[in-house]
């Protein structure tokens, strides 16, 4: 634990030489403690961070003590252990969602990118295949949704029409706001998962949780994803985003939304069809699955007269 407050002490101080007063190194501390610090300190300790730090002018602070302690952990790892102790991919769908890493769904408009994750956290809550891959690890999904609550609550209806109902339990909607860019609803958020322990989270979309990310700066992407990667902890996180309006270019925004996670799939439809291709453009580790066509039908839900 001492390594993580000094850790914040020490990165306090660089912005408090720089002038900054309590209310923007407050919010610097919290998104801090939601990126880097594991397990997150409490809220009480951050303010004490806080508070320290502004007992000294800006001229002082760049000289505060250090108080640093050992931390037990290693500060290397040796490449012969690292071999011998490596382990093969663990699905939790096999060949398109791995145990434990973070990806991104991206497509333009009206291509059934939510469709198809909520079929992916269907597969997930009940254990049936995926289209023919077989769901290794039966468990929860924690949905988080921007927008459009009513609709993640017809569109579960109609798969459990469709395929068979869940498990109590097994499908949580999220329903607390999110934005990204906020310590205290990341770290609600945070709460929550530790608690649940799902299997796997579902972001939809970006841009309607980011609370105000500029998607085109790779410092705020970055830090946002690993705001999500760290509040999810040992979850599979799957993040929905859209593509621009030139859906050739592919993902809207900055690289990092490619680059900074483990996979990444696509959403492809003509339009006027109700025919999607969903395709694999980035895995870490596994083979690239064959792309698969979806098409769109309409359940009855018996909610009208």
């Amino acid at each position: 634990e001492g390594g993580r407050n000094n850790a914040l002490f020490r990165y306090l101080g660089e912005f408090r030489s720089r002038g900054l007063e309590f209310p923007e190194l407050l919010a610097l501390a919290n998104n801090f403690n939601v990126t880097y610090c594991s397990p997150m300190l409490p809220a009480e300790e951050v303010i004490e961070a806080v508070n320290s730090i502004m007992r000294y002018e800006p001229a002082e602070a760049d000289a505060a003590p250090d108080k640093r302690e050992e931390s037990g952990e290693p500060d290397v790892l040796d490449g012969v252990d690292m071999a011998r102790d490596a382990k093969a991919p663990v699905y939790l769908i096999n060949q398109i969602l791995e145990s434990e890493a973070m990806g991104i769904l991206g497509g333009a408009s009206m291509t059934y990118k939510s469709f198809l994750a909520l079929r992916m956290a269907y597969s997930i809550a009940t254990g049936c295949p995926f289209f023919g891959h077989e769901t290794f690890k039966q468990g929860s999904v924690l949905y988080v949704c921007g927008e459009g609550k009513g609709g993640v609550s017809r569109r579960w209806r109609a798969l459990t029409k469709k395929y068979g109902d869940a498990p109590k339990g097994s499908f949580m909607l999220y329903n607390r706001s999110t934005a990204f860019k906020s310590g205290i609803c990341m770290q609600r958020l945070a709460d929550t998962i530790d608690r649940l322990k799902p299997s796997l989270v579902i972001f939809d979309t970006f841009a309607s949780l980011s609370g105000g990310v500029e998607e085109n700066s790779t410092t705020e992407v970055a830090l946002a994803l690993a705001n999500i990667r760290k509040v999810c902890g040992d979850a599979s996180v799957l993040v929905v985003h859209h593509y621009g309006k030139n859906a050739a270019l592919g993902l809207r925004g900055a690289s990092n939304f490619l680059n900074d996670v483990d996979f990444a799939y696509e959403c492809v439809r003509p339009e006027l069809i109700p025919v999607a291709t969903f395709t694999c453009l980035k895995t870490k580790d596994g083979e690239f699955f064959h792309p698969m066509d979806f098409t769109g039908s309409p359940v009855p839900l018996g909610l009208y007269d």
